[in-house]
């Protein structure tokens, strides 16, 4: 697959073969999901918590007798069904993490470079050669480069931008 190469000041450009892995079909993208899926449940805390019946204060007494008051029989103030009482079936915490075997994960990045690739939003610089790490430095690069592209790291500031690091 060819991708346009910048020389370090991003003046001049090439276009160069890269070994870039080609998918036919809907190879690999339900590796896609899966890690996307794993990664935005990973991120999950879990530490969403009610009380149960058994957990909520006071309770401890009958209410009223079993039999004689024509009242529906009650053994707590803090069943379910009363104002105050616990929740039924509430959440309770839990882990969400999920694991992803390692050729999956490779599978899924791959499929992930290549729609990159397919879709033209991949630009490589020949070396990444930046003497003071300031953000207007590396912002007259990267307009050079792709002026809607987006960058870290010195960039943080600029909401336009953000990019890969750089592979090593």
């Amino acid at each position: 697959m060819k991708l346009k190469v910048y020389s370090p000041d991003a003046k001049t450009s090439h276009e160069q073969e890269f070994g870039l892995p080609v998918f036919e079909g809907n190879k690999g993208v339900q590796a896609l999901k899966q890690v996307i899926v794993a990664i935005r449940a990973n991120q999950r805390l879990g530490t969403h918590s009610t009380k149960r019946r058994g957990e909520v204060r006071g309770g401890g007494k009958k209410p009223w007798n079993q039999k004689g008051s024509g009242r529906a029989r009650a053994g707590s103030i803090r069943s379910p069904l009363w104002p105050g009482g616990g929740v039924v079936f509430g959440p309770k915490p839990r882990d969400y993490t999920q694991k992803i075997n390692g050729k999956v994960k490779s599978l899924a990045f791959s499929r992930a470079l290549f729609e990159r690739a397919v879709a033209g939003e991949i630009e490589v610089i020949e070396a990444w050669q930046v003497a003071p790490a300031k953000t207007k430095v590396i912002s007259e690069l990267l307009t050079r480069i792709a002026p809607r592209a987006n960058c870290s790291s010195s960039m943080r500031r600029s909401p336009s931008r953000s990019c890969a690091p750089p592979a090593i």
